[in-house]
């Protein structure tokens, strides 16, 4: 059984709380204005997301970018650019109609990943948006059900 917290002492933890979260966001705001900045993307696999101007294309970029982001950034940005450069200028359209039949990445590797494991990957990846819409929208079916299905 939890234990209530009344009083002075919940009063003392929701100041506290507020507190941490406003200097929280007071931190986190001046992060972004410091590197939210075009000169910085070259440095961050968030500039494959910036590459495109539909946001299904963004969301598909930065899905991408995201589950490769390990390693040193010179091999991040290879990984990623060897991914999306065969999906041409709509990775979503592309990934919809992918159905795994065709190796698009021969020779592909990132740290223990191969082409095989890609192949898998960007296969369920398209079968997510065909049936799905978005990864968005899946993952928030997924969070919503509560990790069932």
């Amino acid at each position: 059984m939890k234990k209530k917290i009344k009083g002075k002492q919940a009063q003392h933890l929701a100041t506290k709380t507020s507190r941490s979260v406003s200097e929280s966001k007071i931190f986190f705001d001046e992060l972004l204005t410091r590197y939210n900045r075009r000169d910085f993307l070259h440095s961050d696999p968030i500039q494959f997301p910036h590459r495109y101007n539909d946001p299904k294309d963004q969301e598909v970029a930065a899905f991408i970018a995201a589950l490769f982001a390990y390693g040193s950034v010179n091999l991040i940005a290879r990984a990623v650019e060897t991914i999306l450069k065969p999906l041409g200028e709509s990775p979503a359209k592309a990934l919809r109609a992918y159905t795994g039949r065709e190796n698009l990445w021969p020779g592909f590797y990132h740290r223990f990943h191969n082409e095989k494991h890609l192949v898998v990957l960007l296969k369920v990846t398209g079968g997510i948006l065909r049936e799905h819409g978005s990864l968005g929208i899946f993952f928030e079916k997924c969070y919503l059900a509560g990790g069932r299905d």
